[in-house]
């Protein structure tokens, strides 16, 4: 045997010997990669128990470089055996999706999953829900005294939220919530939650149930005295409420004539009403005395901001039956509304203001104006009226029977020509008030005034105070001032920077 082929037997031999010695083996590069879902409670704690629930389950892996090894659909949704994989050993991310008619309901992803060959790996991946959360309301749906206003939110970010108040189900034609919701009347508010991709949630449904009192009816035009027959209408600001009214002085139940148009007023008429909403507590009673007068002394007058005064003929006199409430001058400019205490008591100009600077004096005691406004060359009343001067007073003060000696004096004098001029009863007069009977129609009312020294407001309910436009002095002018308590007119001056009433006279 020559030597070449005794190595080549040798080489055989130690290969041999090798394999049989286990000293090589093959190498296992596969593994089994198992991903089990978990569900959210209450759907169950694996795939099989909500198959109900699903329709198509979708499986995706990537290696640490990113590349996706595995990118399928699960064709038996209840079976494990689908979601068991050979993948080579190494780490991988597993991503699972699971849909229901097309729309994504479940999903969950899990990184860091090691594989060793030949070896099985199970891999639990929490799913979460795509199901949009349900939208809660703030404060919650319950029975209030008063109107609430209603946050609409979702725990799902990036939503879009849609309401009804009609009863109907919410839909994304529906009004689109985009802040705060005031409910001032019983209303059943639903509203549903959107995100795109995923399913729409829930409808949340809540009955908010507003009661209390219900509000007085108010009347327009207001009660007073009036020269021809007056179209009254009945209104009440709780939405919902019915309204009952009487004109024989009773006062108003559900048994009495039910408002639901207009009333038409041709004689004098007590007008009381009261309005109801099932569940609430009917308003206090509204009451008011109409007086149609179709006397010839008697008339109106509109000013430029469209005020309508009611007017009287006393003696040869016209007179305005109603304190002056204009913001303008004749000519369109603005007199200064002025609610500064500091500011009014350093004023050398024309200024209004309401008592209180609340304007809702307005309709029953007119504005208070400091005597610049009543002064100015761009006059204060109507068209044909202006502000009446100490010798017009005197006049009218006269013809209701002072002497001339008495209109002539300064303070309180004459007998009984206040009680004339003032409107009867306590309605709006301090107690006692006794003996006013407004026989001439003139209807003064308490108004109160603006003080010089601190702008602050006095005297209403107790005494009227109107400005006459003739000067005492570089810093006073004449004035009249009716009382609760006394039956003549003073007769004074008063600083200009108080804030008095007006009464026009015609020209």
């Amino acid at each position: 045997m020559n030597h070449k082929r005794m190595i080549h037997i040798l080489f055989v031999m130690l290969i041999a010997l090798f394999f049989a010695c286990n000293i090589y083996e093959p190498q296992v590069k596969d593994g089994n990669l198992i991903i089990n879902p978990v569900f959210p409670q209450p759907a169950g704690d694996g795939l099989h128990k909500t198959q109900a629930a699903i329709d198509r389950v979708h499986v995706t892996v990537t290696n640490t470089a990113g590349k996706t090894i595995i990118n399928k659909d699960l064709s038996d949704t209840g079976s494990y055996l689908e979601g068991t994989f050979k993948v080579d050993a190494g780490t991988y991310s597993a991503q699972m999706d699971c849909y229901l008619d097309g729309s994504l309901v479940f999903t969950g992803s899990r990184a860091g999953i090691s594989i060793q060959a030949g070896e099985k790996t199970i891999a639990e991946i929490t799913l979460s829900s795509t199901t949009v959360a349900t939208p809660s309301f703030n404060p919650a749906p319950a029975t209030y005294t008063s109107a609430q206003i209603v946050a609409i939110t979702c725990s799902t970010s990036d939503t879009d939220i849609y309401y009804t108040t009609n009863g109907s189900e919410p839909t994304t034609s529906s009004t689109q919530y985009s802040s705060a919701i005031t409910i001032s009347s019983t209303t059943t508010l639903k509203a549903r939650a959107y995100k795109s991709g995923w399913t729409a949630s829930s409808v949340t449904s809540g009955l908010y149930e507003i009661t209390g009192t219900v509000a007085k009816p108010t009347f327009n035009p207001a009660p007073g005295t009036y020269q021809t027959p007056q179209t009254v209408t009945i209104t009440c600001t709780t939405s919902g409420a019915d309204i009952y009214y009487t004109f024989n002085g009773n006062d108003p139940t559900t048994s009495s004539v039910k408002y639901t148009n207009a009333l038409s007023i041709g004689s004098t008429t007590t007008l009381k009403a009261r309005a109801y909403k099932s569940g609430w507590s009917e308003s206090s009673v509204q009451s008011g005395i109409y007086i149609i007068n179709n006397n010839p002394n008697m008339g109106t007058v509109t000013d430029i901001d469209g005020n309508v005064y009611q007017t009287v003929k006393i003696g040869d006199q016209w007179w305005m039956a109603e304190d002056l409430k204009v913001t303008r001058y004749s000519n369109g400019d603005t007199i200064a509304n002025v609610t500064s205490n500091t500011e009014w008591e350093n004023l050398t100009t024309g200024a209004y203001c309401y008592y209180d600077n609340n304007s809702s004096y307005a309709a029953d005691y007119g504005a208070l104006y400091n005597w610049y406004a009543v002064n100015d060359s761009r006059n204060i009343a109507p068209a044909g009226w202006h502000s009446p001067t100490d010798e017009e007073w005197k006049e009218l003060e006269m013809y209701l029977g002072m002497s001339q000696t008495d209109a002539e004096n300064v303070g309180y004098r004459g007998t009984d020509e206040g009680d004339q001029l003032k409107e009867s009863g306590i309605s709006h007069w301090a107690s006692p008030n006794e003996g006013a009977t407004n026989s001439c129609g003139f209807t003064a009312r308490p108004s109160g005034c603006r003080n010089i020294n601190t702008g602050f407001f006095v005297s209403i309910g107790n005494y009227a105070y109107y400005w006459t436009a003739t000067e005492y002095f570089e810093y006073g002018a004449w004035r009249r001032i009716l009382a609760f308590d006394f039956s003549g007119v003073n007769r004074s001056n008063g600083y200009k920077h108080y804030g008095f009433s007006v009464r026009c006279v015609k020209d």
